[in-house]
Protein backbone atom coordinates (compact mmCIF):
# COMPACT_ATOMS: atom_id res chain seq x y z
CA UNK A 1 0.00 0.00 0.00
CA UNK A 2 2.94 2.39 0.51
CA UNK A 3 3.84 2.79 -3.02
CA UNK A 4 0.09 3.75 -4.13
CA UNK A 5 0.44 6.27 -1.44
CA UNK A 6 3.64 7.84 -2.60
CA UNK A 7 2.16 7.84 -6.71
CA UNK A 8 -1.23 9.38 -5.34
CA UNK A 9 0.96 12.02 -3.26
CA UNK A 10 3.39 12.60 -6.61
CA UNK A 11 0.13 12.91 -8.59
CA UNK A 12 -1.13 15.65 -6.46
CA UNK A 13 2.10 17.54 -6.61
CA UNK A 14 2.03 17.56 -10.29
CA UNK A 15 -1.37 18.81 -10.39
CA UNK A 16 -2.74 15.39 -12.30
CA UNK A 17 -5.27 14.88 -9.27
CA UNK A 18 -7.03 17.30 -7.48
CA UNK A 19 -6.97 17.21 -3.59
CA UNK A 20 -10.54 15.47 -3.41
CA UNK A 21 -9.70 13.04 -5.82
CA UNK A 22 -6.29 12.95 -3.61
CA UNK A 23 -8.68 11.99 -0.37
CA UNK A 24 -11.18 9.77 -2.04
CA UNK A 25 -8.19 7.98 -3.30
CA UNK A 26 -6.16 7.06 0.18
CA UNK A 27 -9.72 6.62 1.95
CA UNK A 28 -10.55 3.60 -0.81
CA UNK A 29 -7.32 2.27 -0.29
CA UNK A 30 -7.38 2.36 3.42
CA UNK A 31 -10.90 0.85 4.29
CA UNK A 32 -9.73 -2.09 0.88
CA UNK A 33 -6.78 -3.12 3.53
CA UNK A 34 -6.75 -5.35 5.92
CA UNK A 35 -5.94 -4.23 9.79
CA UNK A 36 -2.07 -5.29 9.63
CA UNK A 37 -1.58 -3.19 5.94
CA UNK A 38 -3.68 -0.28 7.99
CA UNK A 39 -1.25 -0.65 10.99
CA UNK A 40 1.47 -0.65 8.59
CA UNK A 41 0.47 2.10 6.66
CA UNK A 42 -0.01 4.36 9.76
CA UNK A 43 3.27 3.37 11.12
CA UNK A 44 4.89 4.24 7.60
CA UNK A 45 3.43 7.58 8.10
CA UNK A 46 4.89 7.65 11.77
CA UNK A 47 8.30 7.26 9.88
CA UNK A 48 7.83 10.07 7.87
CA UNK A 49 6.53 12.29 10.20
CA UNK A 50 9.77 11.26 12.57
CA UNK A 51 11.74 11.95 9.34
CA UNK A 52 10.04 15.24 8.60
CA UNK A 53 10.87 16.53 12.37
CA UNK A 54 14.70 16.28 11.31
CA UNK A 55 13.22 18.65 8.34
CA UNK A 56 13.51 16.48 6.13
CA UNK A 57 10.11 17.60 4.37
CA UNK A 58 7.44 19.52 6.96
CA UNK A 59 4.52 19.10 4.09
CA UNK A 60 5.01 15.53 4.56
CA UNK A 61 4.52 16.06 8.61
CA UNK A 62 1.38 17.71 7.88
CA UNK A 63 0.20 14.97 5.47
CA UNK A 64 1.13 12.16 7.71
CA UNK A 65 -0.91 14.19 10.86
CA UNK A 66 -3.82 14.37 8.84
CA UNK A 67 -3.87 10.84 7.89
CA UNK A 68 -3.58 9.67 11.53
CA UNK A 69 -6.43 10.71 12.24
CA UNK A 70 -7.81 9.13 8.71
CA UNK A 71 -8.97 5.40 10.47
CA UNK A 72 -11.36 6.62 12.86
CA UNK A 73 -12.68 9.99 10.27
CA UNK A 74 -13.48 7.07 7.85
CA UNK A 75 -15.30 5.16 10.40
CA UNK A 76 -17.61 8.42 11.61
CA UNK A 77 -16.53 7.69 15.25
CA UNK A 78 -14.29 11.54 15.24
CA UNK A 79 -15.46 13.64 12.48
CA UNK A 80 -13.92 16.88 14.19
CA UNK A 81 -10.95 15.49 12.73
CA UNK A 82 -11.81 15.71 9.54
CA UNK A 83 -10.20 19.55 9.44
CA UNK A 84 -6.63 18.16 9.88
CA UNK A 85 -6.68 16.44 6.78
CA UNK A 86 -8.39 18.85 4.81
CA UNK A 87 -5.82 21.50 6.27
CA UNK A 88 -2.98 18.74 5.37
CA UNK A 89 -4.56 18.22 1.60
CA UNK A 90 -4.40 21.36 1.22
CA UNK A 91 -1.16 21.99 2.06
CA UNK A 92 0.40 19.24 0.02
CA UNK A 93 -1.64 20.84 -3.24
CA UNK A 94 0.19 24.05 -2.49
CA UNK A 95 3.50 22.50 -2.51
CA UNK A 96 4.64 25.09 -0.47
CA UNK A 97 8.34 25.16 0.30
CA UNK A 98 9.93 24.05 3.37
CA UNK A 99 9.94 26.99 6.33
CA UNK A 100 11.02 26.27 9.81
CA UNK A 101 8.59 28.58 11.67
CA UNK A 102 5.87 26.87 14.26
CA UNK A 103 2.14 27.51 13.13
CA UNK A 104 1.04 29.87 15.59
CA UNK A 105 -2.27 27.94 16.22
CA UNK A 106 0.08 25.35 18.10
CA UNK A 107 -0.88 23.74 21.12
CA UNK A 108 1.94 24.61 24.19
CA UNK A 109 3.38 21.53 25.10
CA UNK A 110 2.35 20.00 28.29
CA UNK A 111 4.32 18.16 31.06
CA UNK A 112 3.74 14.53 31.62
CA UNK A 113 1.97 15.62 35.27
CA UNK A 114 -0.21 18.42 33.40
CA UNK A 115 -1.48 15.66 30.50
CA UNK A 116 -2.00 12.98 33.11
CA UNK A 117 -3.98 15.26 34.98
CA UNK A 118 -5.91 17.01 31.83
CA UNK A 119 -6.89 13.10 30.70
CA UNK A 120 -8.19 11.90 34.10
CA UNK A 121 -10.38 15.49 34.07
CA UNK A 122 -11.54 14.69 30.57
CA UNK A 123 -12.38 11.34 30.75
CA UNK A 124 -13.77 11.21 34.12
CA UNK A 125 -17.30 10.41 33.20
CA UNK A 126 -16.14 7.69 30.55
CA UNK A 127 -14.09 5.56 33.59
CA UNK A 128 -17.07 6.91 36.32
CA UNK A 129 -18.12 3.28 36.23
CA UNK A 130 -14.81 1.23 35.16
CA UNK A 131 -12.74 0.98 38.58
CA UNK A 132 -10.51 -1.79 37.46
CA UNK A 133 -9.77 0.32 34.50
CA UNK A 134 -8.92 3.15 36.37
CA UNK A 135 -6.47 1.66 38.94
CA UNK A 136 -4.77 0.13 35.63
CA UNK A 137 -4.12 3.23 34.06
CA UNK A 138 -2.81 4.77 37.85
CA UNK A 139 -0.33 1.71 37.96
CA UNK A 140 0.77 2.42 34.05
CA UNK A 141 1.07 6.38 34.82
CA UNK A 142 3.21 6.07 37.85
CA UNK A 143 5.53 4.10 35.77
CA UNK A 144 5.72 6.14 33.35
CA UNK A 145 6.21 9.37 35.37
CA UNK A 146 9.47 7.12 37.17
CA UNK A 147 10.89 6.22 33.66
CA UNK A 148 9.88 9.79 32.07
CA UNK A 149 10.02 12.01 35.20
CA UNK A 150 6.79 14.14 35.73
CA UNK A 151 7.92 17.43 34.40
CA UNK A 152 8.98 16.00 30.54
CA UNK A 153 7.10 18.07 28.13
CA UNK A 154 5.02 15.49 25.95
CA UNK A 155 5.47 16.93 22.35
CA UNK A 156 9.45 16.22 23.22
CA UNK A 157 9.33 12.66 23.78
CA UNK A 158 10.33 10.85 20.19
CA UNK A 159 10.27 7.87 18.84
CA UNK A 160 13.48 6.30 20.30
CA UNK A 161 12.89 7.38 23.46
CA UNK A 162 9.15 5.34 23.47
CA UNK A 163 11.60 2.57 22.11
CA UNK A 164 13.97 3.12 24.89
CA UNK A 165 11.13 3.61 27.69
CA UNK A 166 9.40 0.19 26.67
CA UNK A 167 12.91 -1.63 26.81
CA UNK A 168 13.22 -0.27 30.30
CA UNK A 169 9.89 -1.26 30.83
CA UNK A 170 11.27 -4.78 30.43
CA UNK A 171 13.12 -4.39 33.11
CA UNK A 172 10.95 -3.88 36.15
CA UNK A 173 10.92 -6.65 38.42
CA UNK A 174 7.98 -8.33 38.81
CA UNK A 175 6.65 -7.27 42.50
CA UNK A 176 7.82 -3.85 42.00
CA UNK A 177 5.67 -1.40 43.75
CA UNK A 178 4.02 -3.95 45.74
CA UNK A 179 6.08 -4.22 48.75
CA UNK A 180 4.59 -1.11 50.22
CA UNK A 181 7.82 0.31 49.62
CA UNK A 182 8.49 4.00 47.45
CA UNK A 183 11.86 3.12 45.89
CA UNK A 184 12.70 4.65 42.97
CA UNK A 185 12.78 2.70 39.85
CA UNK A 186 15.80 2.93 38.45
CA UNK A 187 17.12 1.88 42.22
CA UNK A 188 14.82 -0.81 42.50
CA UNK A 189 16.17 -2.17 38.88
CA UNK A 190 20.01 -1.64 40.14
CA UNK A 191 19.36 -3.66 43.63
CA UNK A 192 17.80 -6.63 41.57
CA UNK A 193 20.84 -6.61 38.90
CA UNK A 194 23.10 -6.73 41.56
CA UNK A 195 21.44 -9.64 43.18
CA UNK A 196 21.79 -11.68 39.87
CA UNK A 197 18.87 -13.03 37.82
CA UNK A 198 15.06 -12.14 38.30
CA UNK A 199 11.65 -12.09 37.25
CA UNK A 200 10.36 -9.45 35.65
CA UNK A 201 7.09 -8.28 34.06
CA UNK A 202 5.78 -10.21 31.80
CA UNK A 203 5.33 -9.26 28.02
CA UNK A 204 1.22 -9.35 28.54
CA UNK A 205 2.03 -6.74 30.99
CA UNK A 206 4.34 -4.46 29.31
CA UNK A 207 1.92 -4.68 26.57
CA UNK A 208 -1.09 -3.86 28.77
CA UNK A 209 1.26 -0.88 30.23
CA UNK A 210 2.24 0.54 26.42
CA UNK A 211 -1.65 0.54 25.56
CA UNK A 212 -2.37 2.77 28.03
CA UNK A 213 0.08 5.17 27.57
CA UNK A 214 -0.84 5.39 23.78
CA UNK A 215 -4.76 5.87 25.28
CA UNK A 216 -3.15 8.92 27.29
CA UNK A 217 -0.91 10.37 23.80
CA UNK A 218 -4.31 9.62 21.58
CA UNK A 219 -6.29 11.67 23.87
CA UNK A 220 -3.60 14.42 23.55
CA UNK A 221 -3.45 13.88 19.77
CA UNK A 222 -6.62 14.97 19.04
CA UNK A 223 -6.80 17.80 21.21
CA UNK A 224 -2.91 18.80 19.20
CA UNK A 225 -0.64 18.91 22.20
CA UNK A 226 1.76 16.03 20.63
CA UNK A 227 2.27 14.91 17.12
CA UNK A 228 2.38 11.93 16.92
CA UNK A 229 1.42 8.45 19.15
CA UNK A 230 4.93 7.18 19.76
CA UNK A 231 3.52 4.32 21.59
CA UNK A 232 1.78 3.07 18.62
CA UNK A 233 3.41 0.28 16.06
CA UNK A 234 5.48 -1.97 18.45
CA UNK A 235 6.13 -5.29 18.51
CA UNK A 236 5.59 -7.56 21.39
CA UNK A 237 6.09 -11.33 22.27
CA UNK A 238 3.10 -12.30 24.71
CA UNK A 239 4.81 -15.96 24.87
CA UNK A 240 8.18 -13.95 26.60
CA UNK A 241 7.94 -14.45 30.56
CA UNK A 242 11.04 -13.10 32.15
CA UNK A 243 14.33 -11.58 30.50
CA UNK A 244 16.74 -13.80 29.69
CA UNK A 245 20.29 -12.59 30.57
CA UNK A 246 23.15 -13.66 27.89
CA UNK A 247 26.78 -14.21 28.36
CA UNK A 248 29.11 -12.05 27.58
CA UNK A 249 29.97 -12.36 23.63
CA UNK A 250 33.29 -11.31 22.09
CA UNK A 251 31.54 -8.32 20.21
CA UNK A 252 30.04 -6.77 23.57
CA UNK A 253 33.34 -7.54 25.36
CA UNK A 254 34.92 -5.43 22.85
CA UNK A 255 32.69 -2.41 23.23
CA UNK A 256 33.09 -2.83 27.08
CA UNK A 257 36.96 -2.43 26.56
CA UNK A 258 36.37 0.45 24.33
CA UNK A 259 34.13 2.47 27.00
CA UNK A 260 36.60 4.19 29.60
CA UNK A 261 35.11 4.43 33.07
CA UNK A 262 34.24 7.84 34.20
CA UNK A 263 32.30 7.64 37.34
CA UNK A 264 34.02 9.45 40.13
CA UNK A 265 31.88 7.73 42.44
CA UNK A 266 34.12 4.62 42.01
CA UNK A 267 37.18 4.38 41.65
CA UNK A 268 38.61 3.17 38.20
CA UNK A 269 40.85 0.39 40.23
CA UNK A 270 37.37 -0.89 41.87
CA UNK A 271 35.83 -0.70 38.54
CA UNK A 272 38.85 -2.86 36.81
CA UNK A 273 39.07 -5.26 40.07
CA UNK A 274 35.75 -5.86 40.43
CA UNK A 275 35.10 -6.91 36.48
CA UNK A 276 38.33 -8.93 36.25
CA UNK A 277 37.38 -11.03 39.11
CA UNK A 278 33.74 -11.70 37.87
CA UNK A 279 35.06 -12.33 34.39
CA UNK A 280 37.90 -14.90 35.91
CA UNK A 281 35.77 -16.65 39.10
CA UNK A 282 32.09 -16.08 38.23
CA UNK A 283 31.24 -15.13 41.89
CA UNK A 284 28.30 -12.54 42.07
CA UNK A 285 28.80 -8.72 42.70
CA UNK A 286 27.70 -8.66 46.26
CA UNK A 287 29.99 -11.58 46.83
CA UNK A 288 32.67 -9.86 45.04
CA UNK A 289 31.99 -6.21 47.23
CA UNK A 290 31.74 -8.33 50.34
CA UNK A 291 35.96 -9.74 50.12
CA UNK A 292 37.51 -8.94 53.05
CA UNK A 293 41.46 -9.11 53.58
CA UNK A 294 41.02 -12.39 55.32
CA UNK A 295 38.73 -13.63 52.87
CA UNK A 296 41.53 -14.54 50.27
CA UNK A 297 44.10 -16.82 51.80
CA UNK A 298 45.56 -19.79 50.48
CA UNK A 299 44.07 -23.55 51.16
CA UNK A 300 46.23 -26.16 50.58
CA UNK A 301 48.81 -24.14 48.48
CA UNK A 302 46.21 -22.51 46.21
CA UNK A 303 45.78 -19.14 46.42
CA UNK A 304 41.61 -19.05 47.07
CA UNK A 305 38.39 -16.79 47.87
CA UNK A 306 36.62 -17.61 50.14
CA UNK A 307 32.60 -16.92 50.37
CA UNK A 308 31.32 -17.74 53.54
CA UNK A 309 28.66 -15.84 56.23
CA UNK A 310 29.94 -12.96 58.02
CA UNK A 311 29.24 -11.37 61.54
CA UNK A 312 31.55 -8.87 61.21
CA UNK A 313 31.72 -5.53 60.66
CA UNK A 314 28.33 -6.44 58.83
CA UNK A 315 25.91 -9.46 59.33
CA UNK A 316 25.84 -11.48 55.77
CA UNK A 317 25.28 -14.47 54.37
CA UNK A 318 26.02 -15.96 50.57
CA UNK A 319 22.73 -16.46 48.59
CA UNK A 320 22.39 -20.15 49.36
CA UNK A 321 23.97 -22.76 51.24
CA UNK A 322 26.28 -24.20 48.69
CA UNK A 323 27.23 -20.38 48.18
CA UNK A 324 29.91 -20.65 50.74
CA UNK A 325 32.57 -22.27 49.18
CA UNK A 326 36.57 -21.44 48.10
CA UNK A 327 37.27 -19.84 44.57
CA UNK A 328 40.56 -20.50 43.26
CA UNK A 329 41.79 -17.16 41.99
CA UNK A 330 42.52 -17.51 38.15
CA UNK A 331 46.16 -16.68 37.09
CA UNK A 332 44.72 -13.60 35.31
CA UNK A 333 43.97 -12.13 38.29
CA UNK A 334 47.03 -12.74 40.27
CA UNK A 335 49.13 -10.53 37.80
CA UNK A 336 51.29 -7.81 38.79
CA UNK A 337 50.20 -5.25 36.45
CA UNK A 338 46.60 -6.10 37.47
CA UNK A 339 47.72 -4.82 40.64
CA UNK A 340 44.35 -6.69 42.63
CA UNK A 341 47.04 -9.15 45.13
CA UNK A 342 49.02 -5.63 45.75
CA UNK A 343 45.18 -4.14 46.75
CA UNK A 344 44.58 -7.08 48.49
CA UNK A 345 47.73 -6.62 50.73
CA UNK A 346 47.70 -2.62 51.23
CA UNK A 347 43.82 -3.70 52.70
CA UNK A 348 45.21 -6.02 55.12
CA UNK A 349 48.04 -3.92 56.18
CA UNK A 350 45.75 -0.48 56.40
CA UNK A 351 43.77 -2.79 58.72
CA UNK A 352 40.30 -2.36 56.66
CA UNK A 353 37.52 -4.10 56.49
CA UNK A 354 37.12 -4.55 53.11
CA UNK A 355 38.93 -4.99 50.32
CA UNK A 356 36.69 -2.78 48.13
CA UNK A 357 36.15 0.10 51.17
CA UNK A 358 35.20 3.12 48.75
CA UNK A 359 32.02 0.90 48.55
CA UNK A 360 28.98 1.61 51.00
CA UNK A 361 25.78 -0.33 52.02
CA UNK A 362 22.91 1.61 49.78
CA UNK A 363 19.52 1.11 47.90
CA UNK A 364 16.17 -0.83 48.84
CA UNK A 365 18.40 -4.04 49.93
CA UNK A 366 21.29 -2.13 51.54
CA UNK A 367 23.72 -3.77 48.84
CA UNK A 368 27.33 -3.15 49.03
CA UNK A 369 27.30 -3.72 44.97
CA UNK A 370 24.36 -0.93 44.83
CA UNK A 371 25.96 1.90 43.73
CA UNK A 372 28.46 0.20 41.18
CA UNK A 373 25.34 -2.35 39.88
CA UNK A 374 23.80 1.10 38.70
CA UNK A 375 26.63 2.80 37.58
CA UNK A 376 27.77 -0.13 35.79
CA UNK A 377 24.20 -0.80 33.98
CA UNK A 378 24.58 2.99 32.91
CA UNK A 379 27.91 2.60 31.94
CA UNK A 380 27.28 -0.73 29.75
CA UNK A 381 24.10 1.01 28.35
CA UNK A 382 26.21 4.23 26.68
CA UNK A 383 28.69 1.90 25.45
CA UNK A 384 25.87 0.43 23.24
CA UNK A 385 26.15 -3.14 24.74
CA UNK A 386 21.95 -4.21 25.24
CA UNK A 387 20.29 -4.89 28.50
CA UNK A 388 20.17 -8.67 28.43
CA UNK A 389 23.91 -8.58 29.03
CA UNK A 390 25.04 -6.74 31.88
CA UNK A 391 27.05 -7.55 34.76
CA UNK A 392 25.41 -10.78 35.88
CA UNK A 393 26.40 -11.79 32.44
CA UNK A 394 30.03 -12.20 33.58
CA UNK A 395 28.17 -15.48 35.81
CA UNK A 396 26.89 -16.69 33.20
CA UNK A 397 29.87 -16.75 31.16
CA UNK A 398 32.35 -18.59 33.30
CA UNK A 399 29.85 -21.08 33.84
CA UNK A 400 29.09 -21.64 30.19
CA UNK A 401 33.03 -21.80 29.50
CA UNK A 402 33.54 -24.27 32.03
CA UNK A 403 30.63 -26.42 30.80
CA UNK A 404 32.56 -26.18 27.16
CA UNK A 405 35.60 -26.92 29.03
CA UNK A 406 37.56 -30.14 28.30
CA UNK A 407 36.07 -34.01 29.32
CA UNK A 408 38.11 -34.29 32.33
CA UNK A 409 36.80 -31.14 34.03
CA UNK A 410 33.47 -32.61 36.24
CA UNK A 411 29.99 -30.78 36.62
CA UNK A 412 30.46 -31.35 40.07
CA UNK A 413 33.05 -29.33 40.27
CA UNK A 414 31.56 -26.64 38.07
CA UNK A 415 29.01 -26.65 40.73
CA UNK A 416 31.06 -26.41 43.52
CA UNK A 417 33.25 -23.25 41.85
CA UNK A 418 29.81 -21.85 40.90
CA UNK A 419 28.16 -22.24 44.44
CA UNK A 420 25.05 -24.22 42.34
CA UNK A 421 22.29 -25.30 44.41
CA UNK A 422 21.28 -26.95 41.26
CA UNK A 423 23.23 -29.37 38.93
CA UNK A 424 24.71 -27.69 35.71
CA UNK A 425 22.29 -30.71 33.66
CA UNK A 426 19.02 -29.10 35.58
CA UNK A 427 18.17 -31.33 38.84
CA UNK A 428 18.37 -30.90 42.06
CA UNK A 429 21.07 -32.18 43.55
CA UNK A 430 21.12 -35.34 46.26
CA UNK A 431 22.16 -34.52 49.65
CA UNK A 432 25.35 -36.99 48.57
CA UNK A 433 26.24 -34.65 45.70
CA UNK A 434 25.64 -31.68 48.31
CA UNK A 435 28.18 -33.31 50.92
CA UNK A 436 30.49 -34.58 48.18
CA UNK A 437 30.89 -31.13 47.22
CA UNK A 438 32.76 -29.99 50.73
CA UNK A 439 35.61 -32.99 50.22
CA UNK A 440 36.22 -31.66 46.37
CA UNK A 441 40.12 -31.51 46.06
CA UNK A 442 41.06 -27.60 46.12
CA UNK A 443 43.64 -28.97 43.18
CA UNK A 444 40.67 -30.11 40.81
CA UNK A 445 38.96 -26.57 41.66
CA UNK A 446 42.24 -24.89 40.52
CA UNK A 447 42.26 -26.96 37.48
CA UNK A 448 38.71 -26.78 36.57
CA UNK A 449 38.64 -22.40 37.03
CA UNK A 450 41.81 -22.02 34.87
CA UNK A 451 39.85 -23.56 32.31
CA UNK A 452 38.06 -20.08 31.24
CA UNK A 453 39.56 -18.43 28.52
CA UNK A 454 38.50 -15.22 27.04
CA UNK A 455 39.57 -13.43 23.44
CA UNK A 456 43.14 -11.99 23.36
CA UNK A 457 41.46 -8.85 22.64
CA UNK A 458 39.74 -8.74 26.68
CA UNK A 459 42.93 -7.84 28.19
CA UNK A 460 41.40 -7.09 32.09
CA UNK A 461 44.27 -4.67 32.54
CA UNK A 462 43.00 -2.11 29.89
CA UNK A 463 40.16 -1.72 31.91
CA UNK A 464 42.31 0.72 34.32
CA UNK A 465 41.95 3.29 31.50
CA UNK A 466 44.29 5.45 30.50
Amino acid sequence: MKHKVDALARRLREGAISGEDFKKGLLTEFDAADQESQEALLNYLNEITAASALHVNRDLAELASGWRFMHDWSRGQARTEANALERALRIVSQARPVVSEQPQDRVESLTLKEAIGAFYAGTEREYADKHSARHAQDVSFRLLSELLGNDRKIREVTGSISIDMIERLRGVPKYHGKNGKNWPLEDVIASYEGEGDYETISEKTVKNHVGCWSRLWNYHLKREAVDRNIWQGHDFDTKRTRLVVRDWSDENLDKLMGKKWTFRGISRSTFAHIVGIAAYSGMRLEEICRLRPTDIAEVDGVLCFRIREHTEPEPWSPKTEAGSRFVPVHPMLKRKDFHLLERIKNSAKGGHDYIFGDLKPDGPRSCRGYLFSREFSKFKTSAGIPRNTRFHSFRHSVSTRLQNANATIRPIWIDAIMGHETAVDGRKRSVGETNYTHQIGIKNLRVTIETVRYPAAFDICRLFGD
